[in-house]
């Protein structure tokens, strides 16, 4: 069968599994950049280059919908919340309590990006999103505190919930994308 076959698409051209695949990359990365800070690991300038890319393949696979300034501005909202992240697990590493500030402003990254998904698209909640983007930063320091202690199995539980949650954002974002395109483009 040849790449792309049988393979569903939208109305734009894109295939609908781009998204899933560029958010199991934000789980995937997201993951592999907690152990690295956690464990002091010598790839972590490869891997924070590498969750860094992520926005940047957002921004690609969102322009075809919602035009270059648009998906640059998503991919700078979701900048902000990985660096937002980034400053949290490092003050989480040093130990004793994280700054409420610094969490504020994790979770106020967070509010911006659902805010700007619900302003892009008219299906998206804006509720919906920022539990999600909540979620995510309950699960990802769930899995720091876990590995911090040595508790791999509660490590590997954040894991899991991170992957199935990023599975349903990828659902709900394709969702989203395929009818407010097709509500545009009937046949």
């Amino acid at each position: 069968m040849e790449q792309g076959q049988g393979k569903k698409k939208t109305e734009k051209g894109r295939s609908p599994g781009a998204f899933r695949r560029i958010w199991g990359d934000f789980a995937l990365w997201t993951r592999t950049f907690v152990v690295c800070v956690v464990d002091g690991r010598k790839d972590f300038p490869y891997v924070t280059r590498r969750l860094f890319q992520v926005p940047v393949d957002f921004c690609a696979a969102f322009t075809p919908y919602y035009g270059a300034r648009k998906a640059g501005r998503f991919a700078a909202l979701l900048t902000d919340y990985l660096f937002g992240m980034a400053r949290f697990l490092e003050k989480l590493k040093c130990g004793g309590p994280v700054p409420g500030d610094m969490r504020q402003a994790w979770y106020r990254s967070a509010g911006a990006l659902a805010e700007f998904l619900s302003e892009l698209n008219p299906l998206w909640n804006r509720q919906a999103w920022q539990n999600s983007f909540y979620r995510h930063l309950t699960l990802t320091e769930k899995q720091a505190q876990a590995r911090l202690r040595g508790k791999h199995e509660e490590e590997i539980e954040a894991c899991n919930g991170l992957s199935a949650l990023t599975g349903e954002m990828a659902d709900r974002m394709t969702r989203g994308i395929a009818l407010q395109f097709e509500k545009k483009n009937p046949k």
